[in-house]
């Protein structure tokens, strides 16, 4: 059937069913990165507010570590035990997230007031949405880890199938654990 075997009438309906619906997903393209953004906006003001709690609770004078929610720091009695954990950490993330997981190691832990702090070196595989997803699961999961060094390279493939890139990737989480 072709448009000018329709009638006047239905040819026009069509005509502005077809603008109707264009400009129905247009109105749904321009405000879904709105609703994206406020969502991302009030993640964050949640995020600000618990961090300004436990500065003030960290600042509070007679005030130990120990107030701070345990949830934030990395679990373990001493120094190779929260090293150990966050190493665990990772490596369980790196494998959620996709990526293949090639080395750890568990970097010297700093003394910072009451906190230590434990970092990993992770030498790791995979694509780009497994970096996404990795830096995302750092960044945003419990404990408070924090990604403080990324370097990525792509590795040299022949690209005669249609696969996602893979790249090479160095990064350095650190976190805190109360120690002895």
């Amino acid at each position: 059937m072709s448009p000018q075997t329709l009638s006047k009438t239905w040819r026009r309906v069509l005509a502005i069913g077809l603008v109707v619906t264009g400009l129905g997903l247009a109105v749904i393209v321009a405000v879904l990165p709105f609703m994206h953004a406020e969502a991302v906006k009030q993640n964050l003001a949640a995020s600000r507010e618990q961090l300004a709690l436990e500065e003030r609770l960290r600042r509070t004078p007679g005030a130990k570590t120990k107030s701070i929610r345990r949830e934030v720091l990395i679990p373990g009695a001493t120094e190779g035990l929260a090293g150990a954990e966050l190493q665990r950490r990772v490596s369980e993330l790196a494998r959620a997230s996709t990526l293949t997981l090639r080395s750890t190691q568990v970097a010297p832990a700093k003394r910072e007031a009451e906190l230590t702090a434990v970092s990993v070196d992770a030498s790791i595989q995979g694509t780009i949405d497994g970096v996404r997803s990795l830096l995302y699961a750092i960044e945003t999961g419990d404990p408070l880890l924090f990604a403080e060094g990324l370097s990525i390279r792509t590795i040299a493939t022949p690209q005669a199938q249609q696969r996602p890139i893979m790249l090479d990737i160095k990064l350095k989480v650190r976190g805190y654990a109360v120690t002895n």
